[in-house]
């Protein structure tokens, strides 16, 4: 599931993307019309998403998982500095089932960021358990990764790497063989539109084509 809100470009290239997945436009702007190749366009104050986006998810993805898509118990890190241990996320608890839509609203620095990477199995939490679509994600962090992408808002890949070596290092981390990685990469190159500067150094990129860049290999190893 694909899900692009607000009037950037990120909802228009979303809107032209070719992809087996269902694709949601969500736009606050009444004007707007990029509804080509979305399963569903929504045009609506923010704070009344969520429900009509939960029903619209229900309908067309279903429920296939039996269970919980995320169950979150008792959750806590800690990062040690100089001046003492620093909580950072304390005892959290949450459960996300099929067909849900979740959001985290918080205040700077109260631990949204180290959340989302601790359920994508990025940071190793102090107490506490993570499972996402039946997997343990310390145990099992390794069938997460291949189920998941995760894109940090800070970039995050290689920029002394080129593009085509960032896609490629990436899909190979998610377990893509020769001839499904080709296909990717090529897939990534025409609809992100980065086949002109494959041979390119990502730290040298253009600010959008750096998050571009990251989108790919964050959805390189869909289906």
């Amino acid at each position: 599931v694909y899900i692009a809100c607000g009037i950037s470009g990120s909802v228009q290239h979303f809107a032209g993307m070719k992809t087996s997945g269902l694709i949601v436009a969500v736009n606050t702007d009444p004007e707007a019309n990029i509804t080509k190749n979305c399963d569903y366009y929504i045009v609506s104050d923010l704070f009344e998403i969520v429900p009509i986006l939960t029903k619209q998810i229900k309908e067309i993805a279903g429920e296939d998982h039996d269970g919980p898509i995320l169950e979150i118990e008792n959750l806590s890190i800690s990062f040690f500095t100089r001046a003492g241990e620093i909580p950072a996320v304390m005892d959290f608890d949450c459960i996300v089932q099929p067909g849900e839509a979740m959001g985290l609203v918080g205040e700077s620095g109260c631990g949204k960021s180290t959340l989302l990477r601790l359920v994508a199995g990025l940071l190793t939490p102090s107490e506490g358990r993570i499972e996402l679509l039946g997997h343990d994600v310390v145990d099992d962090v390794e069938s997460v990764h291949r189920l998941i992408g995760y894109m940090p808002q800070r970039f995050g890949l290689y920029e002394d790497l080129s593009v085509q070596e960032n896609l490629r290092f990436f899909g190979s981390a998610y377990g893509l063989d020769a001839r499904r990685l080709r296909l990717r990469m090529e897939w990534a190159f025409v609809e992100f539109g980065l086949g002109k500067w494959r041979d390119h150094a990502a730290g040298r990129l253009p600010g959008g084509y750096k998050q571009r860049l990251a989108m790919a290999a964050a959805l390189l190893h869909d289906a």
